[in-house]
């Protein structure tokens, strides 16, 4: 079992982000534009592939877009046995998971450590210098989750094992962080701002108070990089809050037509748009109605529709200009499934450039590989960049914006 927060030098971080990715890459640098990046004629200027990393997903992503956290592991996926009258999960080894920070200026690797768990989540505060992670039960008991603050100024961890009582976090300033809880049904049930180091509440909202909305889960929650504005999205409706008094900003009801409605919210980092893919269904090779829906960060006014997807992966530039979503296609001849990116200007509609992530072949695990991660469409340093992640592979691909 792996040490709770065991120290990872730089050194040695930097030796393990080159044997893992930066090995394959080189091998393959020549290779790479021609592999990766499909052919455009439309768009105004060409994406281009910059780095790859294998055997990591994204995790979370530095509010200026200067630093990426991701986890690098070999085993995305537990594989289970049934042993003596019960499932066991066959984990992957403490050496072959790793959670890292990494800088854009070089890439160098910042801070790494192991955990105890595969992260659920992970957010950096405002500053960008500290990080909230909160992992997947232990399974030990099954009962309880690691919980830590990773401080990149002093290159330090703080360490808590909570029992799971439906509540994750987010990291909003200083030492706030936002709490949102929910039933054994993963419907909502309170949004709450808690202090550190001891997680205090200090104030708590309802989750959906006046809404009558038949399915209470929630789909999606966006924060502004200065965390002083959220929203999120449950069944067709789209809340906007500040995060300093947990007031309502604005509310949208969203295509009340469809059997399913929001699927995934974006915000833009200033906070002057937020954008919502809004979907029939959730099983995505039978969608046959959707499209991304772009709002005014002020009072929720439509700003523009575009007939795009971005269920499966949705960004919007820093000030909300660039709209990026992840697509999942189906190969008929091969049946390969492509996972790609498209990048389009909210104001026109018109797609400026697209890439293809990866190809994802016949086996065992493809359809839990061909799909993108929580984070799987991020901009990056100023919207220079634009980040794309499955569950084992991360790759940076450059806009050409300056």
């Amino acid at each position: 079992m792996p040490i709770i927060g065991r120290f990872v030098t730089r050194r040695r971080f930097a030796g393990q982000c080159v044997a893992w990715a930066a090995a394959p890459l080189l091998q393959r640098a020549a290779k790479a534009q021609a592999r990766l990046t499909v052919p455009d004629p439309t768009r105004e200027q060409p994406i281009k592939f910059v780095r790859e990393f294998t055997n990591a997903y994204t995790v979370a992503v530095s509010p200026d877009g200067e630093r990426i956290c991701l986890y690098f592991t070999r085993h995305p996926h537990v594989t289970f046995t049934f042993h003596n009258g019960k499932w066991v999960g066959a984990d992957a080894a403490a050496h072959d998971r790793l959670l890292g920070v990494m800088e854009l200026d070089g890439w160098k690797g910042r801070y790494s450590t192991q955990l105890l768990e595969v992260p659920a989540g992970a957010s950096f505060f405002a500053d960008g210098d500290r990080l909230h992670v909160e992992t997947q039960l232990i399974p030990i008991s099954f009962k309880t989750r690691q919980e830590a603050i990773v401080d990149l100024r002093t290159d330090s961890l703080q360490n808590r094992i909570r029992t799971y009582d439906r509540t994750i976090y987010s990291a909003l300033e200083n030492n706030t962080l936002l709490g949102f809880s929910y039933d054994e049904k993963s419907r909502g049930i309170a949004l709450f701002r808690a202090e550190l180091p001891d997680y205090q509440e200090t104030l708590r909202v309802p989750f959906a108070a006046h809404s009558d909305a038949k399915d209470l889960r929630l789909r999606s929650l966006v924060l502004t990089a200065d965390r002083k504005v959220f929203a999120y999205g449950f069944d067709h409706t789209i809340v906007c809050r500040r995060t300093g008094g947990l007031d309502v900003i604005w509310t949208r009801q969203v295509a009340p037509e469809l059997p399913y409605g929001i699927g995934r919210l974006a915000i833009s980092a200033d906070g002057s748009r937020a954008a919502a893919a809004v979907v029939d269904m959730t099983f995505l090779d039978t969608q046959k109605q959707f499209y991304v829906e772009v709002y005014a960060g002020r009072d929720g006014a439509t700003i523009a529709r575009l007939p795009v997807n971005g269920y499966q992966a949705l960004a919007l530039s820093p000030r909300g200009d660039l709209l990026a979503v992840g697509t999942r296609v189906p190969d008929t001849r091969t049946r390969d499934i492509l996972l790609g990116l498209e990048v389009y200007k909210v104001e026109t509609g018109r797609m400026i450039g697209s890439a293809l992530h990866s190809r994802i072949p016949q086996g065992r695990f493809q359809n839990l590989d061909a799909s993108f991660a929580v984070h799987g469409v991020e901009f990056l340093s100023g919207g220079r960049f634009v980040v794309t992640s499955d569950n084992s592979a991360v790759r940076v691909w450059d806009l050409g914006r300056g």
